[in-house]
């Protein structure tokens, strides 16, 4: 929480007046957003070797845990291929709605895999609750 409070005199305006005193008011009930992020959607590129995750609300890409990530063939594993991400998948990214992973040496073993990320339509993700913040 964080609250902003100024003197008079503190700050003028552009023709050097100053601006009054300002007071913030303490709200009587904060309400803190415990809702989790969740994936809207993903963007495989395999020549670049990105994966794009867009949650639904900003996320703090320094808690990134890369093996709570399965990239699969098919929407049921059983039915194809998948490869669960290692800890040698990193982000760079800022704090917010859109996290590019470099899969690094994840890269070839998804390759090795086999079928993921050969169709747009067949690639499918899993994502666990533990994956960011």
């Amino acid at each position: 929480q964080m609250y902003l409070t100024f003197p008079r005199g503190t700050a003028s305006d552009v023709t050097g007046n100053p601006i009054n005193a300002f007071i913030a008011n303490i709200p009587a009930v904060v309400t803190p957003d415990i809702s989790p992020p969740h994936l809207a959607s993903f963007t495989l590129n395999m020549v670049t070797g990105t994966l794009s995750l867009l949650f639904n609300d900003v996320v703090l890409p320094s808690t990134f845990n890369p093996p709570s990530i399965t990239l699969q063939s098919n929407n049921v594993r059983s039915y194809g291929s998948y490869y669960q991400l290692t800890a040698s998948s990193m982000t760079a990214s800022p704090n917010g709605y859109t996290v590019i992973v470099n899969l690094n040496n994840d890269l070839n073993g998804i390759k090795a895999a086999g079928q993921i990320g050969v169709w747009q339509n067949l690639t499918c993700i899993t994502i666990q609750a533990d994956a960011i913040a």
